[in-house]
């Protein structure tokens, strides 16, 4: 019983550390430079993952869909310099989404 008892504390303990962790995130992500760096250096299956951002320059926005040039070091060795073009979308609650991820071509500093 005792076990059981723990592994039930155990689970809500996480539970509503990542609860508590979506919220904060949620609402920092009102920010569209917090939100574009918070997706470009967050995420396990994230294939264009930066270790930091050097800089964010906003490209394009019209208060619904915006695109954010970041730029910023590999996350993977070699730490190259890369430049990426993120897609964001606002949804109905006020908070920044990301929608795609584009490499940008013209910038290779290689």
């Amino acid at each position: 019983m005792k076990k059981i008892f723990t592994l039930i504390l155990i689970i809500l303990t996480l539970s509503s550390f990542v609860l508590a962790s979506h919220i904060y995130h949620g609402s920092k992500c009102k920010n569209i430079e917090y939100a574009a760096q918070y997706y470009i250096t967050t995420g396990i299956f994230n294939r264009y993952k930066l270790s930091n951002v050097n800089s964010t320059k906003l490209s394009f926005s019209n208060g619904q869909m915006a695109v954010v040039k970041v730029d910023g070091l590999a996350y993977k060795s070699p730490h190259r310099r890369l430049t990426y073009d993120i897609f964001l979308e606002k949804n109905n609650s006020g908070t920044w989404r990301m929608k795609k991820i584009y490499p940008d071509k013209s910038y290779s500093n290689n």
